[in-house]
């Protein structure tokens, strides 16, 4: 498994939270139904939840996954405001809820995930875009994130961070 997954647990955790509406508790749940020896879920917990990622995600990255869950809803509203001033020509609240979870959660990386390119960033956003989205949510997460590395002054990147670091980061 690889930061990929990691980052696909982090977008469901958050599309949980943001259409489910489930408390971070219920959407952590997903992360341990698919953590490499994790005890898995009864059925009325987490329906259908250990079937997500296979094989189960290792401890590294599903500490990833959780730093990125973890940080995105710390910054959520200066995030936000990114998302609204370079879509000018979209409604923050008619955005597609996939879209504002995978933009949230780039942004968040090209801010405070200095280990990573943020092309790489970037890419992978636009990857689960194509794989969660609609068809113009890759182009659209792509143009977003892109004008926001042109125009907003990044901090410098540094070597590959621990999730520990990343936390600490971000403080």
């Amino acid at each position: 498994m690889s930061r990929r997954a990691a980052r696909t647990v982090a977008l469901q955790m958050l599309f949980q939270i943001e259409v489910g509406e489930n408390a971070l508790e219920t959407a952590l749940g997903t992360l341990r139904a698919v953590t490499k020896g994790a005890e898995p879920p009864s059925q009325a917990e987490e329906p259908g939840a250990a079937e997500i990622l296979s094989p189960p995600l290792a401890p590294v990255y599903a500490d990833f996954a959780r730093a990125l869950l973890l940080g995105v809803l710390s910054r959520q509203p200066e995030l936000d405001e990114l998302i609204r001033k370079y879509s000018r020509q979209w409604s923050f609240e008619r955005l597609a809820n996939v879209d504002k979870c995978l933009l949230r959660m780039g942004i968040y990386e090209l801010f405070y995930c200095l280990d990573t390119d943020p092309a790489i960033i970037i890419n992978e956003a636009v990857e689960l875009a194509k794989q969660f989205g609609t068809d113009d949510s890759s182009a659209f997460v792509n143009a977003v994130l892109d004008n926001i590395r042109l125009k907003e002054p990044l901090p410098e990147r540094t070597a590959r961070q621990t999730p520990k670091e990343m936390t600490e980061a971000q403080n």
